[in-house]
């Protein structure tokens, strides 16, 4: 089987019931056609029902590895399929759980979004380059450009770091604020050593690295007790959960992939013959996951 780092699935059954799906007995809620494909390899699409759907992380971190197979039933999830791009085992772009950004990469973008919003509604848009997140203080009118989100830290960026990172930011030497859950920074650590400061449950950390004087700023600004929130900017509002993938194929009904490979950047290994999943949108909403069964592939 493929390892992964993330998978999309939809839960809400138990996985008696999943399992069905590999045996190819009918599972209410979905539907799975299979296509014959005389010049390729055969295609598989399975049509979503009245299900929920939404990412999770291979063992819930950033970084790790885990089969489709596995998150399946270790979610208790109906199926799943593996999503996003893979960059040293971690997503590409933006990836939202729960109306939580747990990754993000200025330099990712542009690529395509697909998301879930808070009313269950699916959708797909492109996030372009002007898509930016911002560390706000309470009470002061200036702001801190995030450069990512549970990425490894680089000299003059500021990151984020969440639970989903792992128990600590592993960010040797950078300046860290450590932020609780309701958004107050409860400790400042001036250097961190190389295990990193402690993430808080439901916090996170804000962690800089540059030299002392592009720190100094942001030492000045952000003080024991001071209460911050992160803003993104550029994204639609009420987004629930969210993954950058790409390049788009199809933008209603009209056929784009060489168009997007530009736009977004696309890499040649990424487009070259293999193995590949897709997620989809019909006109009434219903999801699709579609994928090509692991074969042998013409070049």
């Amino acid at each position: 089987g493929l390892w992964v780092f993330l998978a999309v699935f939809f839960a809400k059954v138990n996985y008696a019931e999943a399992a069905k799906l590999f045996t190819k007995e009918p599972v209410k809620g979905i539907n799975v056609t299979h296509i014959i494909n005389s010049n390729g390899p055969d295609v598989e699409c399975i049509e979503l029902g009245d299900v929920d759907v939404r990412p999770v992380l291979a063992w819930n971190r950033i970084g790790r590895l885990e089969r489709v197979r596995s998150m399946v039933k270790r979610m208790r999830a109906l199926a799943g399929i593996n999503a996003g791009f893979f960059s040293e085992h971690r997503p590409i772009g933006f990836y939202m759980e729960g109306g939580v950004a747990h990754h993000f990469d200025n330099s990712d973008l542009p690529r395509s979004l697909f998301a879930i919003g808070v009313d269950g509604s699916p959708y797909v848009v492109s996030l372009k380059e002007n898509v930016r997140m911002d560390l706000e203080i309470t009470g002061s009118s200036i702001s801190f450009r995030v450069q990512g989100v549970n990425t490894p830290i680089k000299n003059d960026r500021l990151v984020i770091y969440t639970k989903k990172w792992g128990p600590a930011t592993k960010a040797e030497g950078a300046l860290e604020f450590i932020v609780d859950k309701n958004g107050k920074v409860i400790d400042i650590n001036p250097k961190a050593n190389k295990k990193g400061s402690s993430i808080p449950e439901g916090g996170y950390v804000i962690s800089v690295n540059g030299s002392p004087n592009s720190t100094t700023r942001i030492r000045e600004e952000i003080k024991e007790g001071a209460e911050v929130k992160l803003n993104i900017n550029g994204l639609p509002p009420g987004l629930l959960h969210a993954i950058s993938a790409g390049p788009r194929l199809i933008n209603d009904g009209e056929i784009v992939v060489k168009k997007h490979i530009k736009l977004e950047k696309i890499p040649p290994d990424i487009v070259a013959p293999a193995s590949r999943s897709a997620i989809g949108i019909k006109k009434d909403g219903t999801i699709l996951f579609v994928y090509v069964k692991h074969t042998k592939l013409s070049p």
